[in-house]
């Protein structure tokens, strides 16, 4: 079955603030759980400067992930490894994406996050975040992943985004349960499955 061309996310702007929002870099984020203001208690992520919340998974998203895992760990080929549910690092935010397929690093990133060039697969399982995991696309672009994937637990379609260019995909396209979705990772296609063995059942 042939993918279906993913139409781009509607971008709704929120209302304007009353006052001008101040957007923390980075390093000023860093400094913030450096110090003990941010806590592993406090579940947010930083998007384009904003301290965003996290809400926690449930049972079908959290199933997903490990289903997930269990697949994709054994097929990468050598020189990538998977981090889950584990900070990223671009120019403006440091998301917590639910999977990446990252490059392999001599300190298994002890030091710094993965960030721009070392990211080959970015996957976000919706649940409660579809909304939001969609919007992250243009974050996602904008650091040259070369592949995301929203895994849409509300229509059990996996949407693949690929060909990152002024921050945007030129190229989305959504696979419905019926559809061979493909892993790619530098271009080369390592690996492909039918979605709905991707997806765990709801019972």
């Amino acid at each position: 079955m042939t993918a279906a061309l993913l139409a781009p996310p509607v971008e709704i702007s929120p209302p304007a603030p009353e006052f001008p929002l101040y957007r923390l870099t980075v390093q000023q984020y860093h400094v913030l759980a450096q110090s003990g203001v941010l806590t592993e208690d406090d579940r947010v992520e930083l998007l384009q400067g904003l301290l965003v919340d996290c809400a926690p998974g449930g049972l079908r998203h959290d199933a997903t992930v490990s289903r997930l895992t269990r697949l994709l760990m054994p097929l990468l080929p050598p020189g990538w490894a998977l981090r889950i549910q584990s900070a990223v690092t671009t120019a403006d935010s440091e998301p917590e994406p639910d999977l990446a397929v990252v490059r392999e690093h001599p300190d298994d990133y002890a030091v710094e996050h993965p960030g721009v060039g070392d990211m080959g697969l970015v996957i976000e399982v919706a649940e409660t975040s579809l909304a939001k995991d969609r919007r992250k696309a243009g974050i996602y672009a904008a650091a040259r992943v070369p592949v995301y994937w929203v895994v849409n637990l509300h229509q059990d379609r996996i949407e693949v985004s690929n060909q990152p260019s002024d921050g945007r995909y030129a190229d989305q396209r959504s696979f419905s349960q019926r559809d061979i979705v493909p892993l790619t990772l530098d271009g080369v296609e390592v690996a492909s499955w039918p979605v709905r063995e991707l997806l765990a059942s709801c019972g």
